[in-house]
């Protein structure tokens, strides 16, 4: 019983291959333009917040903390790194994403 467990059946390994090799289209997010549906909320959220004064201030503040915790715990070091960097680079992320459809 515990060994049927451990190795895969071949239709199983069989159907991990297939969808490997399926891809799927992916489409960029772009940016509303003035007057469509949703450009308010997209201006304010991320024109105004993400890439304002509160976006940075809050980038900046998860770097240095971060960098404050480097000699008691390496793993927040990285993630508060990491969501720092995201928050500073948040336009060019909404916009490069996109979404997988």
């Amino acid at each position: 019983m515990l060994r049927s467990l451990a190795v895969p059946r071949r239709a199983d390994l069989l159907l991990a291959l297939l969808l490997t090799f399926v891809a799927s289209t992916a489409m960029a997010f772009t940016a509303p333009a003035t007057g469509a549906f949703g450009y308010d909320v997209y201006d304010i959220v991320v024109n105004q917040i993400l890439n304002g004064p509160i976006g940075f201030i809050g980038g900046v503040a998860l770097i240095v903390l971060g960098v404050t915790k480097i000699m008691t715990n390496w793993m927040l070091t990285i993630l508060c790194i990491i969501a720092g960097t995201m928050l500073i680079r948040a336009e060019d992320m909404v916009v490069t994403l996109g979404a997988t459809i």
